[in-house]
């Protein structure tokens, strides 16, 4: 009785299975269009696809279990998901970043930085958006480096670079990253810190021009040469127009 009973069982899923097939044949042959698309759509369902210049990451009930190289790679609908990221090398440009140094100097860099994302998974967990986090993370790493450098050190552009490229790799490996090359495109002071840098200079040329001064005259009228100022000789024009226009009115 039960060996009846399963070859019955066993031919209506045989029926079954032939009754699909004859109505899928039907389909691609009167609906060849819509065939196709219902077949992509399946395709879509049970695979992915990365394209070259992508690493994409799978995940089984939301948890990451395998990387994904360029290809077509199958998948159990609703179980499996894929996130995608390109692996192509980043770019990060920061202009004009106002940084203060050792000795309380201030300065404007600008830094670019070239990266790769070497840890898909670590790039798609530890952050939403990794160029958004480095980005951030860059002007915080550039502050750190300049702030333990006096303005002798800064001159020392390449140990400057390879530091920097060392922090940021630091930094970046949390998310996955990995820098080629990180560097200070340019460094230069702010306008209060280059007068500040210039007044030793400008008071030893001042000395020197009092010393030369005072062999002639006397060191008072030495000093009141060279204390005057634009200001004050715009404030004696002034007031020689002033007794020039009471002369003229007085006539």
């Amino acid at each position: 009785m039960i060996t009846s009973f399963l070859l019955s069982v066993k031919s209506w899923v045989v029926e079954a299975l032939m009754w699909v097939l004859r109505f899928i044949i039907r389909m691609v042959r009167d609906n060849p269009a819509q065939a196709f698309a219902a077949f992509y759509a399946i395709a879509r369902l049970f695979g992915t696809t990365i394209q070259t210049g992508e690493k994409g990451v799978r995940f089984f009930i939301g948890r990451a279990d395998k990387e994904l190289d360029p290809g077509y790679h199958w998948l159990i609908p609703l179980l499996h998901t894929v996130k995608k990221v390109k692996n192509r090398q980043h770019t990060i440009n920061l202009t004009n970043e106002v940084v203060c140094g050792a000795d309380s100097l201030v300065w404007c860099v600008d830094v670019n930085a070239v990266y790769e994302i070497e840890s898909p998974t670590a790039s798609i967990i530890q952050t939403e958006d990794a160029a958004r986090a480095m980005s951030d993370i860059a002007p915080l790493a550039c502050q750190r480096l300049i702030r333990a450098r006096n303005r002798e050190e800064m001159k020392d552009t390449v140990s400057l670079d390879e530091e920097l490229t060392a922090e940021l790799n630091r930094q970046g490996a949390i998310f996955g990253l990995r820098f080629l090359h990180a560097g200070f495109q340019s460094i230069t002071p702010t306008v209060e810190s280059l007068r500040i840098t210039q007044l030793a200079n400008k008071s030893r040329e001042r000395l020197d021009a009092l010393r030369l001064m005072s062999a002639e005259v006397p060191e008072p009228a030495a000093l009141g040469l060279l204390g005057s100022t634009r200001q004050l000789v715009a404030r004696e024009r002034v007031r020689r127009r002033r007794d020039l226009r009471r002369i003229r009115v007085g006539r």
